[in-house]
């Protein structure tokens, strides 16, 4: 019965790994891509300024 419990874990333990990599990889993308787009307007403004 301990045995099985443990195995339990385990696998509890690794759905959750997959589903922060899942879920976090794609946020990690969209913070990347939201910075570097404002990264971009910020720089088009100071161009417009000179």
């Amino acid at each position: 019965m301990e045995e099985n419990k443990t195995g339990l874990l385990m696998d509890e333990q690794l759905s959750l790994d997959e589903w922060v990599d899942k879920t976090l990889s794609p946020i990690g993308d969209m913070i990347y891509f939201i910075t570097s787009s404002i990264s971009r307007f910020m720089d088009s403004l100071k161009l417009d300024r000179e």
